[in-house]
């Protein structure tokens, strides 16, 4: 069997484990490149994952996935092999809570929905496979 090696790893790190609506993250990205090669855009995705108790959305779906908040902290950028760069971008939280939050939770006869965060790196690279690394997180609301 033939393995291909990747050309990028990227390492996500977060400054702390849990964050409230409003704050902002600071993170660390790492990347070490294997080959020369150019990165279109770096970007950092806050995904929220509702998830109804009874399993269903009026849909018929049981899950809801979007993106919350997001910052594009890198454009057009080249890396040569054997590269090692660390970024440091701050993702400020929006303010909005996710899209079903009711703060009773369900106990005035409402579908009650639980929620589910994840930070997202994501990198469009312009000669082969995006890379993508994550780290659940959880949110306050």
């Amino acid at each position: 069997m033939l393995l291909k090696e990747k050309k990028l790893v990227a390492k996500l790190s977060l400054a702390n484990d849990s964050y409230w609506l409003g704050e902002t993250m600071d993170l660390a990205v790492t990347l070490d490149s294997y080959e020369d090669l150019d990165i279109r855009e770096g970007r950092i995705d806050l995904i929220c994952q509702e998830e109804s108790t009874d399993g269903s959305f009026e849909s018929g779906e049981p899950r809801k996935v979007y993106v919350h908040s997001t910052i594009v902290f890198l454009r057009n950028e080249r890396l040569a092999a054997g590269d090692t760069r660390v970024y440091t971008p701050r993702l400020p939280i929006k303010r909005t809570p996710p899209v079903n939050y009711r703060p009773t939770r369900g106990i005035d006869g409402r579908r009650a929905w639980s929620f589910r965060w994840k930070v997202v790196a994501l990198f469009d690279v312009s000669t082969g496979r995006d890379i993508r690394t994550q780290k659940t997180v959880q949110v306050f609301v």
